[in-house]
């Protein structure tokens, strides 16, 4: 006897609908960043910006857009500060003049009342204070009647100072020796 076909019959797995898309994972969010360009008059400047310092002129690059302080200093000048904006794909330019510290210092002869003579200009007698730029340095002549005149260089200073300086005398000249009257002068009798 035969056996009847056997049919076969598979069950899918599978339903009817389709897989699930892939997630599409939207592009990260880039910040917004900008840049600075510091520079000073005169350069050669620490530029202090975020915490980083550089020399002037300064190049700052991927900063994110905001407002932040921008600190400047140079010795024999005044720190600077100065708030800055970054805009988005945009290098902000930001300049400072900064502003020489003023210096002095103080001329004390002895005795008192010596010219003080700098640059071919008399400035005064002595006791005299002298003004200008921290850190400048000035060559002074100092006269006085029956002196040597004395040279001599001072620095400027932000806190002042002094500077003594004693004048040596100029010894008087001796006078010519006095012809003499009487024998053996060379003059007949």
């Amino acid at each position: 006897p035969s056996l009847p076909p056997v049919q076969v019959v598979t069950q899918s797995t599978q339903s009817s609908k389709p897989p699930p898309a892939p997630e599409v994972q939207p592009p990260p969010v880039l910040p917004k960043v900008g840049g600075l360009l510091a520079t000073t008059q005169p350069d050669k400047a620490i530029v202090i910006f975020r915490s980083k310092s550089k020399t002037s002129p300064a190049e700052f690059c991927g900063v994110p857009v905001g407002k932040y302080p921008v600190k400047v200093s140079l010795p024999h000048y005044k720190e600077t500060e100065q708030m800055v904006e970054i805009r988005e794909d945009n290098v902000t330019p930001l300049n400072f003049d900064l502003a020489k510290i003023p210096g002095s210092t103080m001329i004390e002869t002895t005795p008192a009342g010596a010219d003080v003579i700098v640059k071919g200009i008399s400035k005064g007698k002595t006791p005299l204070t002298l003004k200008g730029d921290d850190g400048e340095m000035l060559e002074c002549r100092l006269r006085f009647e029956g002196y040597e005149e004395a040279v001599v260089s001072v620095s400027l200073k932000e806190s002042g100072g002094t500077q003594p300086v004693k004048l040596t005398a100029i010894p008087k000249p001796k006078p010519p020796p006095q012809p003499m009257d009487g024998p053996g002068d060379g003059h007949a009798a």
